[in-house]
């Protein structure tokens, strides 16, 4: 994602990006980084679409459910975000960790999430029974 000249670059995120994720179809592209914005993009035109805000700390991993418009963002600030981009909003917020969450990964169409933290754990997240099982 460049610098914009036209907006002085106000579409950019401040710090690095730290993780990208594109969803079903190409529709979206979504970024995060280290200024705790999701970014979503228009994966055609590149223009941003909306900026998603609730984390405290920077995003360090984005992955879509397959198929699907569903977001999850997981941050520094030890917690898992559940997104729907069909509504551009917030559904949910996992917790669980006691130290950065630096990686997420979704399985398939299932709706289980894996996620591996600083704090030397793995969690595997039932999203919908809001169930997980930890790994240390």
């Amino acid at each position: 994602l460049k610098y914009d000249k036209k907006t002085g670059g106000r579409n950019c995120h401040k710090g690095h990006i730290l993780a990208l994720a594109i969803s079903a179809q190409d529709r979206f592209l979504v970024s995060g980084g280290q200024d705790a914005v999701i970014r979503v993009w228009n994966f055609v035109s590149l223009d941003l679409v909306k900026e998603l805000t609730g984390h405290k700390n920077a995003i360090t991993g984005l992955t879509f459910r397959l198929g699907t418009q569903q977001l999850f963002s997981c941050s520094r600030d030890r917690s898992v975000k559940a997104w729907d981009l069909d509504q551009m909003g917030y559904v949910d917020t996992m917790f669980g960790h006691v130290d950065a969450v630096m990686g997420i990964d979704i399985l398939g169409r299932e709706r289980v999430l894996t996620c591996g933290a600083q704090d030397r754990s793995v969690r595997i997240w039932k999203v919908a029974e809001e169930s997980q099982l930890v790994f240390n």
